[in-house]
């Protein structure tokens, strides 16, 4: 990554105004949305079911570990939307090991809406 996309990054990381994007709005994604948004961030999560983007935009929560008046805070803030639009790409890897192509190669095979150019500087941090 250049240095000065990479100042930027953390630039937008430091003061809150990086996007943030989860994919998969189960009981990992969730909660790890939640925790963006308590740490300052905006959210914005993805998933295939509408149903359940459907309940996160009228600001209710369906993780029993997530009560509802905690979604309804953020999205009432404009800090929490849901979306079936995968623009933005969130890809497995297995939480230690190094930056493997095989799993990128993998997710674009299994989800082809996640084979879409990117812009701009991503950081992009997954775990399950």
């Amino acid at each position: 990554m250049p240095q000065d996309t990479r100042q930027a990054l953390i630039e937008k990381l430091n003061n809150r105004t990086a996007r943030v994007a989860v994919v998969g709005m189960g009981y990992v994604g969730l909660p790890l949305a939640v925790v963006f948004n308590e740490a300052g961030f905006t959210v914005t999560g993805i998933d295939l079911d509408a149903r359940k983007v459907d309940l996160l935009n009228r600001a209710e929560s369906y993780i029993l570990d997530v009560p509802t008046a905690q979604v309804a805070e953020f999205v009432n803030q404009g800090k929490l939307k849901a979306t079936t639009d995968y623009s933005v790409v969130r890809i497995w890897m297995p939480f230690r090991s190094v930056c493997q192509r095989r799993y990128v190669r993998r997710a674009t095979r299994t989800y082809p809406l996640l084979s879409v150019p990117l812009k701009g500087s991503r950081l992009i941090c997954t775990r399950a």
